[in-house]
């Protein structure tokens, strides 16, 4: 009887080991998860998703200022946007972020492409594009943010604008290609102005 006990307790601690006990310690719970001297998880803040960023810098004019539009394979989801800039005599933009059904059309655009943070991630599959020469706008779904910006001369100091999704909120969501995110100013241009714009956002197959 005894052989045979110790047999059976043989087998289950040579079947744990196979499937993998879950880690012990003074820095682990009974689950295997890690945990700090109060006891809070160890949760990992990067990001697992695929991520890319487009950045350009040059002239705008009024209207249209950048979009990026989604993707006929993939959803995208816009993370952040930055915006700053000079100008040769010191002026404000109102700037907004429309979320538009079509692509903006005509104008003098220049497409640029999109960057993978991390080289193992397969091609955007969305587009970016800035504009020196305004084009017609997409066709509006809706405003999702509006904010001033102030444009120094290229002595000043600026505090760039950031817009981005908040913690626990859906981010803003492209899904198809058709569908896009604008930047547009409902200000004249700028005098002698120079912005720069960098976007960043994930991607999801559907």
């Amino acid at each position: 009887m005894k052989r045979l006990i110790s047999s059976v307790l043989l087998f289950f601690a040579a079947t744990a080991l196979a499937q993998g006990a879950p880690n012990t310690g003074a820095n682990y719970d009974g689950s295997g998860a890690a945990r700090n001297s109060a006891g809070a998880l160890y949760v990992s803040t990067a990001g697992l998703l695929p991520t890319y960023s487009a950045a350009a810098s040059f002239t705008p004019a009024s209207g249209v200022l950048s979009q990026v539009c989604g993707s006929a394979t993939k959803t995208v989801h816009l993370k952040q946007i930055i915006i700053a800039g000079t100008a040769s005599s010191a002026g404000t933009l109102v700037l907004n972020v429309i979320k538009t059904s079509t692509a903006p059309s005509g104008g003098t655009g220049t497409a640029v492409t999109p960057v993978s943070v991390d080289d193992v991630d397969a091609a955007s599959g969305a587009s970016f594009k800035y504009y020196t020469a305004a084009p017609t706008a997409g066709t509006a779904i809706g405003t999702v943010a509006s904010f001033s910006l102030g444009f120094p001369t290229t002595a000043g100091y600026q505090i760039p604008a950031i817009f981005q999704d908040a913690s626990n909120t859906k981010p803003l969501t492209l899904r198809g290609a058709a569908e896009c995110a604008e930047l547009q100013t409902s200000s004249s241009a700028l005098t002698g102005g120079n912005i720069q714009v960098t976007v960043t956002w994930t991607e999801t197959y559907p």
